[in-house]
């Protein structure tokens, strides 16, 4: 497949997952995306074209959260992956808190660099 296919699936997985993290209760939201993973079978992209495309497509568009990107991730390497949402949160220097989601395969962080949030869930 071409590189103009897999920006424009990871476009299109990354704003279906936006509009339902913002529509829908997170719990069911999970229950979902867990479900929607169990139904596709492994991506015909590598990992590295994947988040490539990601990342590419979220900083050109900032609607695009952490929690977002993690998911779509996770959707696209189907359910032949084990891998994990992780959220995580922390207080900056000024004091405010700040929350991070970022994908673990295997205990390795494979979306989302940032090792100084404490997590708080993991979402299988």
């Amino acid at each position: 497949m071409s590189r103009i296919s897999l920006v424009l699936l990871v476009g299109f997985c990354l704003s279906v997952q936006r509009i339902a993290l913002a529509f829908l209760p997170f719990n069911f939201y999970m229950k979902l995306n867990n479900w929607l993973v169990s139904k596709i079978d492994q991506s015909p992209f590598l990992l590295s074209e994947m988040t490539w495309a990601i990342c590419g497509i979220s900083r050109r568009f900032s609607i695009f959260t952490c929690l977002t990107q993690a998911a779509t991730l996770r959707l696209l390497l189907g359910k032949q992956s084990n891998s994990k949402i992780v959220i995580g949160v922390k207080k900056d220097q000024s004091g405010n808190f700040q929350a991070h989601a970022w994908l673990v395969e295997d205990k390795k962080i494979i979306l989302g660099e940032d090792r100084t949030f404490n997590t708080i869930a993991e979402c299988p």
